[in-house]
């Protein structure tokens, strides 16, 4: 109860990845908030089974508020009003992509809204809100430099524009972290001419929504709430500009602001230090597939990533503990165990000295446990998770079980030479204050052909001095070249799970800034590099650049301030450098698409003059896509794929161009018009099912993209690829190939048509498209056919 009112929070639809940046502001104002509804506007199964779990963890507080109506986006959230009735109650809207809720907001807000109880709606003070952003422009909180916002709901800049949006966010955080928010305070603004504004955070009594039995007339809720209703009754809305709120994007700003920015990322890592703040008891309890006791101690750095980093139970020191333990994380690899094992093995010191234990991820292709039987002789501990639970989480699991002194993480399908583990014992005996330590390192292939040797950073085994100034700017540590003390990862925490390419960067980048490595020049591990990572779907859709970009914005927030910007502005600029190279190799290739996407995503990260050069030399050194960058700037074409060759040389291109075949190749036509919410959910249960079949490794899935943003759709399928990982359904080994297709001339449609196994129907798909590009003319199979078909 606030003042004698009861008080009750409601979030229409919930996105899992902005509820997790909301709910710790929630909880924080436990205190003042008694019931927290959220509305299941959205078919999104996903999202929806994310807000059933916060339900079921939270009964008393949690409440989920569904309508007898099919949700549509926008078209259905008019319907949850009539639950917002009672006559004893205060009601708060607030978006699911509020990002910051200041301090006293809330409690400003109410007693605003209490003690003025005249005007209809009150509105929070809401950064990037336009109206609102035309108020703080005017306060000379934002300057006039980006251009003016008008007083419009529907401003060109200030509802539209994503880098306006980014702008308005980056001063915004900037003046955060300085304690200059009490800037951004006023008194009120009245809504003295029935303005429309978007409500991203508004509040209202029950008794006068009980009035109307709470039925919002129309289809825009916008538009009654804050124009057509206090119109009618004659009275006024309101802003109250004490009460300050963060709103992320519009649709419209969308797109930019996930793609191009890691604004939602700093905005999370405020969220977490929120967190860190909330007392257990009135928070969610947060899931953990490693089961923790009461001596679990953790104390990460600050801005760590909390809600990403499980704790690392404390072992008690005893007499008995051996010095090391080498966790082997496998997951079907046993081809290659059996060489890891015999490495281990002909460096075995004896039992008290060293636990040997292989932690296999639910390996579906091959029988570890066997080998461990076979080579291990009872001497080889074997753990076998209940079920996949990924890379990181199982890197987690080896930390968690290791009872060593020092921790030697060595995948299955890597190797130690001999004399690594007398040679490192020796070299950090002499150093007993260091954290980790590693060693030079010799990659190979999949024959074990030696291919290159890292770096010599130092002649002498030695401390080698800051040098997470060198890893904040590139990864320079292979996983088996690597040892850490055990009670390092107990007091920072285990590998961020977030990640899941560059988890290993990050964990080295923060021991490095907390603790000091030793280095040691004989190369005494192998780390073997597998070919067909080259063209996996994150190289292919330049997912691989976007993990980095947020490993580097993740380590931003603890690398010392001083240094952090520039740092991380270096790394960027390596993150060009390696995408440019890894498209040269791509464009050799004939995959001139993936080529085409790592440049795209690299040149999203930095474009300094370094950056510039170097892609000025990359087009010189590659012609057709030089011609094609010409042509995008000269040509209005809409194919500009199709101009880079010649009539004579497409038959050539045909199938490098535009899509990644197999022998089994599927088509879908989406209708990318429809709610997002829809699509998603299309697409989410296609790609299940595809992964599911037996020979998914052989096929390919071809989505039509003709009425969609390319980059918007990009995101949506990283996203969907990124659920099934957080979800244990999609491993490393089984990403589908993906491949889109948009705007094929007629001839190259023949041509595809003809290597095409069927089009599967969708629920909801773009019927003229597939006219268009006579896929009506093919096999079509819905879901159950293609599952019996190709099993």
């Amino acid at each position: 109860m606030f003042k004698n009112y009861k008080i009750i929070a409601v979030t229409p639809a919930g996105r899992k990845r902005y509820l997790e940046i909301l709910l710790p502001y929630i909880f924080k104002n436990r205190e003042i908030i008694d019931e927290y509804h959220l509305w299941l506007n959205t078919t999104n199964k996903s999202d929806i089974n994310y807000m059933e779990g916060l339900a079921e963890k939270n009964p008393d507080f949690i409440k989920l508020i569904s309508i007898n109506i099919q949700p549509s986006g926008n078209n259905t959230i008019r319907f949850f009003f009539q639950n917002c009735i009672d006559k004893n109650t205060i009601y708060i809207r607030i978006d699911d992509d509020i990002c910051f809720i200041e301090e006293n907001a809330i409690k400003e807000l109410l007693n605003f809204r209490i003690n003025n109880q005249d005007y209809f709606i009150v509105y929070a003070n809401i950064i990037n809100n336009s109206i609102c952003s035309y108020i703080n422009q005017r306060k000379g909180n934002l300057g006039f430099s980006q251009g003016n916002v008008t007083y419009d709901v529907f401003c060109e800049k200030g509802w539209k524009n994503g880098e306006f949006a980014s702008f308005i966010h980056s001063k915004f955080i900037e003046d955060y972290s300085k304690g200059l928010l009490k800037n951004y305070q006023y008194d009120y603004w009245i809504l003295c001419e029935f303005e429309r504004v978007s409500i991203n955070f508004i509040t209202w009594f029950g008794h006068e929504f009980a009035e109307f039995n709470g039925m919002v007339d129309g289809e825009d809720e916008e538009q009654w709430l804050s124009v057509d209703k206090p119109k009618r009754i004659n009275k006024y809305n309101c802003i109250c500009g004490s009460a300050i709120v963060s709103h992320f994007s519009y649709f419209t700003q969308r797109e930019y602001l996930e793609s191009k920015t890691d604004i939602l990322q700093k905005y999370k890592l405020i969220s977490e230090e929120v967190l860190s703040l909330i007392n257990p008891n009135e928070t969610l309890k947060k899931e953990s597939k490693i089961e923790e006791n009461d001596n679990t101690k953790k104390t990460v750095p600050s801005r760590l990533d909390k809600l990403y980093i499980p704790a690392i139970q404390t072992i008690e020191i005893s007499e008995s503990r051996p010095f090391w333990s080498i966790m082997i994380p496998t997951y079907n690899c046993a081809n290659y165990l059996v060489e890891t094992l015999k490495s281990v093995l002909a460096q075995d010191p004896g039992l008290e000295q060293m636990q040997i234990e292989v932690v296999d991820d639910c390996s579906i292709k091959d029988d570890p446990e066997a080998v461990v039987r076979e080579l291990g002789q009872g001497r080889v501990s074997f753990f076998r998770q209940a079920q996949n639970v990924g890379l990181t989480t199982n890197f987690n699991t080896c930390i968690q079980r290791a009872k060593g002194e020092w921790v030697h993480i060595l995948h299955g399908d890597d190797a130690v030479l001999p004399g690594f583990y007398s040679q490192m014992q020796q070299s950090i005996e002499s150093e007993p204050n260091i954290g980790a330590a590693f060693c030079r390192c010799i990659f190979i292939d999949e024959n074990n052909n030696w291919k290159h040797l890292s770096p010599l950073y130092r002649e002498t085994a030695g401390i080698f001095p800051e040098f997470w100034k060198a890893l904040a700017i590139t990864n320079r540590i292979t996983t088996p070249s690597i040892i850490v003390k055990r009670s390092v990862y107990e007091k920072l925490g285990g590998f961020n799970s977030q990640l899941r390419h560059t988890a290993d960067w990050e964990m080295w980048t923060r021991i490095g800034v907390h603790y000091q490595l030793l280095f040691e020049p004989l190369p005494l591990a192998f780390y073997r590099e597998h070919s067909a990572s080259d063209t996996s779907r994150l190289v292919t859709t330049g997912a691989n650049i976007i993990d980095t970009l947020s490993c580097i914005n993740i380590f931003e927030h603890y690398l010392p301030s001083v240094l952090a910007t520039e740092l991380t502005n270096k790394a960027k600029e390596v993150i060009v450098i390696q995408a440019l190279d890894k498209a040269t190799v791509l464009f050799s290739k004939g995959d001139i698409q993936a080529a085409i996407n790592q440049i795209r995503e690299g040149l999203k990260c930095s474009t300094s003059s370094m950056v510039l050069r170097s892609f000025a030399n990359f087009l010189v050194n590659n012609e057709p896509l030089f011609k094609l960058f010409v042509e995008m700037i000269v040509s209005s074409k809409d194919d500009i794929l199709s101009s880079l060759t010649s009539p004579y040389q497409i038959d050539e291109y045909e199938e490098k161009l535009e899509v990644d075949l197999r022998d089994i190749n599927l088509i879908i036509f989406p209708d990318w018009q429809l709610p997002e919410e829809l699509v998603y959910e299309n697409l989410k249960s296609i790609i299940e099912a595809v992964i599911k079949l037996s020979n998914q490794l052989n096929i390919a899935l071809l989505i039509d993209s003709s009425n969609g943003s390319e980059e918007e759709i990009n995101l949506m399928i990283s996203d969907i690829i990124f659920q099934m990982f957080q979800e244990n359904e999609l491993d490393s080994t089984g990403e589908p190939t993906i491949s889109f297709v948009n705007n094929l001339s007629d001839r190259k449609w023949r041509v595809l048509l003809n290597k095409l196994k069927a089009r599967i129907v969708l629920k909801y798909q773009n019927n003229e498209a597939i006219s268009k590009s006579g896929a009506d003319q093919i096999l079509s199979l819905n879901l159950k056919e293609l599952k019996n078909i190709l099993g």
